[in-house]
């Protein structure tokens, strides 16, 4: 390792700085790591590296917690979650820090970042400079130069990341060089499934032509099988047109599925030009464009599968609830693409506008919530072009108490982001249908009070309008 690779101690979880202190004493500087459906990010900061660090090993990682759902159950005061956040901050807030220069504190990293979501420091600060990969990492090129004779050239530091895989991550073109020169491997760090961390699956994420062009003359150009998947999908997400054409046109035999899941990361990324030399080398369909396109909510894409003859109202579900219910925070506009081709805003067992409910709000292609005023413009794409709010599910609720999350009898309703309920209201929802017996009002009285906020505003909308008499 780069850095000595002390084990971390069990923590006790009850006070973080004094846990933190006595770790940060023994030279220990690892951080405690949210885990959640197989991503994981450092509680309460962030750290900008290309992947994140194993585990089960990284002297980076004092502990791993379970979050979201599965933490909810585990850690349902949050407790634990409140000590990761202080102790990952008072590690961090020491002088010297290792990776002083990749992990901040500050507002936490999504466990959905782009596994390559930076190709610069995390901040100004140095670290503690103790091996050839953090010289690397920061640019310094005499201290490099200075190691080299003595040093193991693909030793793996704490992210898993070798001196040239940094560089190439960073940007130092001439230390990339350097290394190279000194017979660095431009395949350290692969493990038996990924090559997510090697120096050149970096050079193609990154779009460092010059640097893939020395690695891959190093190891005698294209492989005799054809370029890999991985390296592939690299050449595509990293946005690259000239890399994404040059491996694609010599790679392995890839299926369209495949095709379309590249497809669908590069435009997640906003990598149109990655995306486009797939489509344009007729090895992916109109439809499978529209279906990654959709996924992604990218607008622009969307667009040109609709010009080539894709019929807006396909999918299982259909398109248009798919963009509702996980467009991305381009969603409306995404959605105005499919509506103006004549998508149908009220197909589909679910509506778009059920769908859009049932998620709480727009949500990003990486799966967390987008700002309010991205679910507003979807809502109120949708209304403006027809979709009816006065029919209710299968199951007998109005649009009022499904947008409340009341989706059982015994629900507690949440609060929809600001403005919804009025949009609905104001589009023809009636406030007062009832449920099981229930008005919306009644379902919110009863788990909330009357004089709660929730329940001023429903009750304030359901002034606004009378109720329905019967027979009418």
């Amino acid at each position: 390792m780069d850095e000595q690779n002390s084990s971390a101690a069990k923590l006790e979880w009850v006070d973080p700085i004094k846990e933190a202190d006595q770790a940060l004493d023994a030279g220990r500087y690892g951080l405690i790591w949210g885990v959640s459906g197989g991503f994981e990010a450092p509680l309460g900061t962030r750290c900008h590296a290309p992947n994140p660090p194993d585990l089960d090993r990284s002297p980076i990682v004092a502990a791993s917690l379970p979050i979201g759902v599965d933490g909810a159950l585990s850690d349902p005061s949050g407790a634990r979650l409140r000590y990761a956040e202080a102790y990952n901050r008072r590690v961090l807030s020491s002088g010297g820090h290792p990776y002083a220069d990749v992990c901040v504190s500050g507002p936490q990293q999504s466990l959905f970042d782009a596994p390559l979501n930076t190709d610069r420091p995390a901040t100004d600060r140095q670290p503690r400079r103790i091996g050839l990969a953090t010289a690397a990492r920061v640019g310094d090129r005499k201290a490099v130069s200075r190691m080299l004779p003595s040093a193991d050239v693909d030793e793996l530091d704490a992210f898993g990341m070798t001196a040239l895989g940094w560089a190439v991550a960073r940007g130092h073109v001439g230390i990339a060089r350097d290394l190279l020169a000194a017979g660095a491997d431009p395949l350290a760090g692969r493990t038996e499934i990924s090559l997510q961390r090697t120096p050149l699956y970096l050079a193609l994420a990154y779009g460092r032509e010059p640097l893939f062009e020395a690695m891959s003359a190093r190891r005698g150009g294209a492989p005799q099988n054809g370029w890999s998947a991985q390296l592939v999908e690299a050449a595509i997400v990293g946005g690259d047109p000239q890399l994404a054409h040059r491996l694609l046109a010599r790679s392995e035999p890839l299926n369209e599925r495949q095709l379309q899941t590249m497809v669908r990361k590069a435009l997640e990324m906003g990598r149109l030009e990655g995306a486009a030399v797939v489509y344009e080398s007729r090895r992916l369909s109109p439809a499978a464009l529209l279906t990654a396109a959709v996924y992604a909510g990218e607008p622009t894409m969307i667009r040109r599968a609709l010009a080539d003859g894709v019929d807006p109202n396909a999918g299982d579900p259909p398109h248009l609830y798919r963009i509702a219910s996980n467009g991305g925070v381009r969603a409306a506009e995404a959605a105005k693409e499919l509506i103006a081709a004549g998508a149908d805003v009220n197909a589909g067992e679910e509506t778009p506008v059920e769908g859009l409910l049932r998620a709480g709000g727009v949500r990003s292609p990486a799966g967390e919530n987008a700002p309010d005023e991205a679910g507003a413009r979807l809502l109120y794409t949708l209304l403006e072009a027809g979709a009816d709010v006065r029919k209710v599910d299968s199951r007998g609720r109005p649009v009022i108490i499904r947008a409340l999350g009341v989706y059982a009898p015994d629900a507690t309703p949440r609060a929809p982001p600001p403005g919804w309920l009025r949009m609905l209201v104001d589009a023809g929802a009636d406030p007062h249908a009832p449920w099981r017996g229930r008005t919306a009002l009644d379902y919110v009285v009863a788990a909330q009070g009357a004089e709660g906020p929730l329940a001023r505003e429903v009750a304030a909308l359901s002034r606004r309008r009378q109720p329905a008499q019967k027979g009418r």
